[in-house]
């Protein structure tokens, strides 16, 4: 099983590790695996371990992937109390204090992710889409900007960059983070 990596962006107000000595499947935690829209299973599962400030410790289980084209991600978000968990292709919005995730439905399956703080967003890429939050619910979109394998490259200042197949070729894609609008393809 590949690792899932914390990108610590945003300040938050929890602390969280994942929990590697927890057997596969654990009675104490709350899963969030739910049937994949791909119909990808997996009985190996990310068990991230969260220390709210205001609430005891709670344990969530993700299923995880092996597959190397998916992201196993924990970022900070622009909402202290909440994280996004990305786990084989899958992103979860969780509330740490509450408990719960939403699924982050438009963006299946998710190949990359990546934080602006300066812009208070969260990006994430499927094969084709590119998709920014600053909660549970998309701040804008881009659908369709690559025919396959779009993966976020770089978050700078006012830009990100993403690479993929557009037209049959590789492609460099710069992307305005202030309002979500493709700024040139190469």
């Amino acid at each position: 099983m590949k690792a899932i990596k914390f990108v610590d962006e945003f300040p938050h107000s929890y602390v969280l590790d994942v929990a590697p000595d927890l057997p596969e499947r654990t009675e104490r935690a709350i899963s969030f695996s739910p049937v994949h829209p791909l119909a990808i299973r997996s009985s190996v599962f990310h068990n991230i371990r969260f220390y709210p400030e205001k609430s005891d410790s709670w344990i969530a289980q993700f299923e995880a992937s092996g597959r190397s084209g998916f992201e196993d991600t924990v970022l900070s978000v622009p909402i202290p109390d909440q994280t996004c968990v990305v786990s084989c292709g899958t992103g979860y919005w969780v509330n740490v204090e509450a408990k719960t995730a939403k699924i982050l439905d438009l963006s299946l399956p998710i190949t990359s992710a990546g934080a602006s703080r300066k812009h208070a967003l969260i990006l994430v890429s499927t094969w084709r889409d590119i998709v920014a939050y600053r909660s549970a619910e998309p701040a804008w979109s881009l659908p369709r900007i690559a025919d396959d394998r779009l993966h976020i490259s770089r978050i700078e200042n006012d830009t990100a960059t993403a690479t993929g197949f557009v037209n049959g070729d590789h492609a460099e894609l710069k992307i305005d983070l202030v309002n979500g609008k493709l700024l040139q393809f190469q």
